[in-house]
């Protein structure tokens, strides 16, 4: 089996075409999460690709579509493709090994040029279970089965008032879980994660910093959440450092 194709579909959903122009957009929109504060986000992005076998058989796999999902897309279509073009689809990590020592080698450890091969790594996988007659779940050594879900988000709201309505008003949709964006300064998320805690009762609550915090105010938020029953702080901090967030998660009483 021969990889004979890539088709990349980058794919943009504007929040101005959603609410009809962008000052209809609500602010809590455009600012989703501590790092948009300055940076508006004007919709929602992805970088879809499709791989092609001499087969006929094809796989699909994304990549992340921020800031803009030209970026991905670009480099999938005007580099990876021409280097993987015609190669026995085997292990997709040998597949694109050299590649991925080429975007180190100029600096590319994250971002746009990981992404694409993310995309086209996601997408050979998919194609290769395919071949195989098999869930890409098994392929990988797991097992299928039903996954819980969970609603997001509940957004940065000026007030604990709204954002305690915003998260009843999620229970009364019938969802069981909710996450909450945080991440404006370890008082002010207490405060907010307070209210939406008691506004959801029995029911399940997230929280996603977006890596705002440094390790001493991310500790320091950990320890404040000790008895708000929360299933889950996610992004505390930067993802650079591996060991410094295994320092937030062993000093953390709530899982990481």
């Amino acid at each position: 089996m021969k990889l004979v194709g890539i088709r990349v579909y980058p794919l943009a959903a504007t929040f101005a075409r959603q609410y009809g122009g962008l000052a209809n957009v609500p602010p809590e929109v455009l600012a989703p999460a501590s790092h948009f504060r300055r940076i508006p986000r004007t919709g929602q992005y992805a970088t879809l690709v499709k791989v092609i076998a001499d087969n006929g058989l094809s796989g699909w796999g994304e990549g992340f579509g921020l800031p803009y999902p030209l970026a991905a897309a670009s480099l999938i279509e005007n580099v990876v493709a021409s280097a993987i073009m015609g190669q026995d689809i085997e292990e997709p990590a040998c597949m694109l090994a050299d590649l991925a020592t080429y975007f180190r080698a100029l600096g590319h450890t994250r971002g746009p040029a990981i992404e694409a091969l993310a995309a086209v790594d996601i997408a050979l996988w998919d194609l290769i279970a395919k071949a195989a007659g098999q869930p890409l779940a098994t392929r990988l050594g797991g097992s299928p089965g039903p996954v819980e879900t969970y609603v997001s988000p509940v957004a940065l709201l000026p007030t604990p008032a709204a954002s305690a309505a915003a998260a009843r008003d999620f229970v009364a949709q019938g969802y069981h879980a909710v996450k909450l964006k945080i991440g404006r300064g370890v008082a002010v998320d207490l405060d907010h994660i307070a209210a939406v805690r008691e506004a959801l009762g029995r029911h399940q609550l997230m929280l996603d910093a977006n890596c705002a915090y440094g390790v001493e105010d991310a500790i320091a938020l950990a320890e404040g959440l000790r008895d708000l029953d929360i299933a889950w702080l996610e992004e505390p901090i930067p993802p650079d450092d591996p060991a410094a967030l295994a320092a937030v998660r062993r000093a953390s009483p709530v899982p990481i």
